[in-house]
């Protein structure tokens, strides 16, 4: 399901997407917070 989001998302959201796989730990608080705005992004394109 992630990857069918990610896949219809535009590429900035995807750049932050790989992004937030690379560096999990060290930014957890940055990371939620990121996936927060792009769940966000995502239902507002499928709205």
């Amino acid at each position: 399901m992630r990857k069918n989001a990610i896949e219809k998302i535009n590429s900035k959201n995807k750049k932050l997407v790989a992004n937030l796989d690379y560096d999990e730990e060290p930014k957890k608080r940055i990371s939620n917070g990121l996936k927060e705005r792009l769940i966000k992004n995502f239902n507002k394109l499928v709205v």
